[in-house]
């Protein structure tokens, strides 16, 4: 992260951050063109790990890309109206 004053590491500020937010955007690339996919989601943080759940298909394009390759980005939208 480029702008470290802004970072936020501290786990209860991350959890209060995600249970704000309703939106998630998946990102990922379809034979080198960007694909992005807004999606609801649940969580769950145990153990020291923060696990995100999507509703989803099991097959489409959204899983054929995870499983061609498994990297993907994301951003959570939150406080908008």
């Amino acid at each position: 992260m480029r702008r470290k004053d802004r970072e936020i590491t501290d786990i209860c500020a991350i959890l209060e951050l995600v249970s704000e937010c309703k939106v998630c955007r998946l990102a990922m690339t379809d034979d080198g063109v960007p694909y992005i996919v807004p999606l609801n989601y649940g969580y769950e943080y145990a153990d020291g790990a923060l696990t995100f759940y999507f509703h989803s298909a099991k097959e489409g394009r959204k899983i054929r890309l995870l499983t061609q390759n498994g990297c993907a980005a994301f951003e959570l939208d939150c406080s908008y109206q």
